[in-house]
C-alpha cells in the first residue's frame, strides 16, 4: 500500500497555479514552473535531474507580486514526461521559514479563492504611458476595486 505522501489529495485541496520557481538541489540551482499545490506537496517542472528523496530548497514567486516564499522539501518522485519536455517532480513540503509561512498561507488563500493579491505594483508598473493619474491614485483605485464583492 502506498504512503500518505503518494496518495493524491482530494480534488478540492489541490490548487492549480502557474508561477515561477527556483529549486536548489545537490546538483545545482534550477529555474522552472510550479504547476499545482496540495497541503503537503507541490508539482514543479524544471530542466534538471533530481534524485528521489533528495533534499531541496524551493523558492516560489507569489505572483502577481514579486514577493517570494522559501521552503525546505524532499523530492517524492519524478513523473513521466514526453521527450523534450521539462522533468516533473512531486516535492514534499517539509517546512517553511517562519516569515515565509505566513506570506505563503495568505497567497494560497487568495489563489484558492481566485482573489486578487494585495500588492498592485506589477499592474501599476505595466502601465507607464498612463500619465493622467499618479501612481498613488491608480493604487487607491485598484485597492477600492479589490474590496468590492464579486457578483
Amino acid at each position: 500500500m502506498s504512503s500518505d505522501a503518494e496518495r493524491p489529495a482530494p480534488r478540492d485541496e489541490r490548487v492549480s497555479v502557474n508561477t515561477s520557481v527556483a529549486v536548489r538541489g545537490e546538483s545545482g540551482f534550477f529555474f522552472g514552473t510550479l504547476r499545482w499545490i496540495e497541503p503537503k506537496r507541490v508539482l514543479v517542472e524544471i530542466d534538471a535531474e533530481l534524485a528521489e528523496r533528495e533534499a531541496v530548497d524551493v523558492r516560489i514567486t507569489l505572483s502577481p507580486s514579486s514577493t517570494t516564499a522559501l521552503f525546505r522539501g524532499a523530492v517524492g518522485r519524478a513523473l513521466v514526461t514526453a521527450r523534450g519536455e521539462p522533468a516533473r517532480y512531486l516535492i514534499e513540503i517539509l517546512d517553511f521559514l517562519a516569515e515565509d509561512a505566513e506570506k505563503f498561507a495568505g497567497w494560497l488563500k487568495n489563489v484558492r479563492g481566485r482573489g486578487t493579491f494585495s500588492t498592485f505594483e506589477n499592474v501599476i508598473s505595466a502601465q507607464p504611458d498612463d500619465r493622467s493619474r499618479s501612481s498613488a491614485e491608480v493604487r487607491q483605485a485598484l485597492e477600492r476595486l479589490a474590496r468590492r464583492p464579486i457578483s
